[in-house]
């Protein structure tokens, strides 16, 4: 009795299953493809700054600023730099990338920050464009 309910109990849930999972969902491409579709990162980007200072784009292209804690919000960068950078250091989030990282050179137009990888000694530099970057914040 027992096996013969369950198959009439599997008969009859299976193809209710099957029709819900192919209703048409929104593509990925889109999702992001606007800034209204964009995921709110005002949250993301004050857990990441608690504890530092804004600071003018203008401002931190100075030699005394390296070596410092800084969080970057900038544009997306078109192209993708191999190898990956190490966790924590890139979030990715639509039209934005969010930098957490320490600046490693400063130049008129570029900021060079660096993250170290946790267990290989090695080191990720990325060049950001000073025109890609929309706020910073420094740490202590």
């Amino acid at each position: 009795m027992c096996v013969r309910h369950f198959c009439v109990v599997f008969l009859v849930v299976a193809p209710l299953l099957a029709l819900v999972g192919c209703a048409p969902k929104e593509t990925e491409a889109n999702s992001y493809s606007s800034v209204s579709n964009a995921p709110d990162i005002t949250p993301v980007i004050g857990a990441l700054t608690k504890g530092t200072r804004p600071i003018g784009v203008t401002k931190v292209f100075k030699p005394q600023h390296i070596g410092r804690r800084c969080v970057i919000v900038a544009r997306t960068p078109e192209r993708r730099d191999p190898p990956p950078p190490p966790m924590g250091m890139v979030r990715l989030m639509g039209p934005t990338i969010i930098y957490t990282a320490e600046i490693h050179d400063v130049s008129a137009d570029t900021l060079d920050i660096k993250a170290d990888y946790p267990s290989s000694g090695n080191a990720k530099i990325i060049t950001v464009p000073k025109a890609d970057i929309q706020s910073l914040y420094l740490g202590s």
